[in-house]
């Protein structure tokens, strides 16, 4: 688990287990989680969290009023996060607020999002860098129009990432992860691991191609010998050799349509 300590402040459930689901897979400590702005400011000021992650918008308050509010009392000194669904015009209400150190739109890459997280922590005593939601919309990869819930998408990816028992805490667990969502938006990128799909995935984690292929082909074959036997041959039994064990292609290729499938796409 990492030694990063968060509070989540969410009125919208959705938007909260999106966002909890990414903290839970990077192993992240979560403090606490709170609907309210003044509960928000409650929790920061008991458990002193490193980041608050939170919407622009709660019930009570919006996250100005809530930074406004930690800083008089002067008891944490927490970065704040912004990460929303919400119309991007919204931010107009907020975009004053020099004290946000990163804000961005749902979804978004969970390597780079994590990446960014982290480099927060570690310039926390420095200016905070602001970024224009028309700059940075929180994915690494152009948007499309998506014919699926982005948010029902990374949880039925996750659900089944779960099932077929590959931990969350291996690195090509995010990896896969990742490259249904891409294939979701491009399926030609199927066709090309090495020359697309890799150095993508590795530009996201400032790793080279090689350790994103090697993570994933390490996850598939954790999965084979470690995993849940019956959901693995219900997904897989057809289609892959007795004893054989999927390629990095086939796996991501057949999760892809499983996906699609459960998310009513196909």
């Amino acid at each position: 688990m990492t030694d990063i300590s968060v509070v989540v402040g969410y009125s919208d459930q959705q938007c909260c287990r999106f966002v909890i689901d990414f903290l839970e897979t990077f192993e992240y400590n979560v403090a606490d989680t709170v609907e309210y702005g003044f509960d928000c400011i409650f929790a920061v000021n008991k458990f002193n969290p490193d980041i608050v992650i939170c919407d622009a918008f709660m019930y009570d308050l919006n996250v100005c009023q809530v930074i406004e509010k930690v800083k008089s009392m002067g008891v944490a000194d927490p970065a704040f996060v912004v990460v929303t669904r919400s119309n991007i015009s919204h931010f107009l209400d907020i975009s004053g607020c020099r004290d946000i150190s990163f804000y961005c739109l749902m979804p978004f890459d969970y390597l780079s999002f994590d990446k960014k997280l982290r480099e927060i922590v570690t310039r926390k005593n420095s200016p905070p860098e602001f970024f224009k939601p028309d700059v940075f919309t929180g994915l690494s990869y152009p948007i499309s129009e998506h014919s699926y819930d982005s948010v029902k998408c990374v949880s039925c990816i996750r659900n089944n990432l779960n099932k077929l028992g590959i931990p969350a805490k291996m690195r090509g667990y995010k990896y896969i992860l990742e490259s249904v969502l891409l294939a979701l938006d491009d399926s030609e990128i199927l066709y090309s691991l090495t020359k697309r799909l890799y150095p993508k995935l590795a530009k996201i984690a400032g790793v080279s191609s090689a350790s994103v292929e090697h993570a994933i082909r390490v996850a598939i074959k954790y999965c084979w010998d470690n995993g849940n036997y019956i959901a693995v041959n219900n997904m897989f039994g057809s289609t892959v050799k007795p004893g054989g064990c999927p390629t990095n292609g086939q796996f991501i290729s057949i999760l892809t349509e499983i996906v699609k499938s459960e998310l009513g796409l196909i």
